[in-house]
Formats: structure tokens, sequence, C-alpha cells
């Protein structure tokens, strides 16, 4: 076959786009390749750059709120009182297990403020219908909580607790002096001593209903052993 010059030339322009057509698809996709395999390769460096620097970051955070609990921890710990054992606790003939539900009752008196003191002390006490029965006292670093109970005018006595331990029926030493029992050993140096009793108060009101209206007025101390 034989070709004319004109049509030689329109396929050697033909050619040329050809080429330049195949060329451009084939730069074209070595950009996009380039471009995907830069993106799949920057991308994990870049997040973990972020991952590592948001680690860093967190490390204060993180030591503030360890440091935090353990605070709380401590505070926890110091708002929990330890009761000390009564004077020869050990060898009382008492229920035991019965003291420890009146503590975990009680939350082993975690909220209540201890008084310290070095000499003698005098409390008035109520209980009944009206109530002022408790008193929390430290001695020599050791926490003691006096706790009255009842009283029985029939018997006319009162019942205690010296943390959770029940102590004897204590009578008034204004009405009985040293004839009945009237104070318990609450450690080695000292003892709660009741001094004197007013049972069924209602304030000198004319008309009382005892049940409801009555209470007993107890004057107790601490007192150093003799």
């Amino acid at each position: 076959m034989v070709f004319t010059l004109s049509e030689k030339r329109g396929q050697s322009v033909l050619i040329s786009i050809l080429t330049l057509l195949v060329g451009s698809i084939l730069f074209v996709g070595a950009v996009v390749t380039n471009s995907t395999n830069e993106t799949i390769n920057e991308t994990p460096l870049t997040n973990l750059t972020l991952l590592l620097n948001e680690t860093v970051n967190l490390t204060g955070p993180v030591e503030n709120i360890i440091n935090e609990s353990i605070n709380l921890s401590l505070d926890a710990s110091n708002k929990i009182s330890v009761l000390a054992k009564v004077f020869n606790e050990d060898n009382l003939d008492f229920d035991r297990e019965y003291k420890r539900k009146y503590l975990d009752l009680r939350n082993n008196f975690s909220e209540i403020t201890f008084s310290n003191i070095t000499s003698d002390v005098s409390y008035t006490l109520k209980v009944g219908a009206k109530n002022d029965k408790l008193r929390a006292i430290k001695i020599n670093d050791n926490n003691f909580v006096i706790d009255l109970l009842y009283c029985k005018l029939q018997g006319r006595y009162c019942a205690f607790r010296v943390n959770g331990v029940p102590a004897a029926r204590l009578h008034s030493f204004e009405e009985f002096g040293s004839d009945r029992i009237n104070s318990f050993d609450i450690d080695g140096n000292y003892v709660l001593k009741v001094n004197s009793v007013k049972f069924n108060q209602c304030d000198n009101h004319r008309f009382c209903h005892l049940g409801y209206e009555g209470y007993h007025l107890v004057d107790v101390s601490i007192e150093g052993k003799e």
C-alpha cells in the first residue's frame, strides 16, 4: 500500500498525539500511586506521633489522679477512729460479737470528735426523751467513747458502754456512797464515775408524760485513779 505525503503526515500527527496521551496517563498514574503511598505511609506515623504526644501530655494528669487517690485514701483512713481497749478488756466477761455489731452500727464512731484530757473532767449527760449521752475523750493518745445507754428508776442505776464494752450497773455516789458500784475503769489511770442521777426529769412541767417527755439527768466525771 502506497501512502501519499499528506496521509503520512496525518499518521505522524496521530502517533504523536497517542504517544502524548499515553505518557500523560502514565504520569498521572505515577502521581496518584505516589500520593497514595505517601498517604498510607504518613498516616500511621502522624497518628503515632500524636499518640505519643498525648501520652506524654497525659503523664501529668495521670500522676495527679494517682496522687489524689492516695490522698483520698489517707484522708479516709485518718477519719476512721481507732478505739482503744478498755482496762483489762481481754479478761472481762461480755458478748464480743455484740460489741462488734454495736460498733459497726455506729460506724466505729468515725464521725465524732475526741477531746484530749489530762486531768479530771465532769459532764452532764441526758437519756430518755432528751438525749445528750455521748462523750468522746482521748487519754494519752487513746480514744474512748462513753455511751449512756439508759437508766432504771427501779434499780436506781444507769448502764453505760465504753468503746462498746458494757460497764457494770453504775449507781449514784451521791445516793449510795461506796456501798454500791459507782465507777468503771477506762484505762490504767482513769475511771468513769457516776456522781449523781436525777430520774424522770420533766423540766418542772406541772403535767408530764414520763414515757414521752421524761428523761434522766446523770452527772459523771472522768477521774484519775487514787
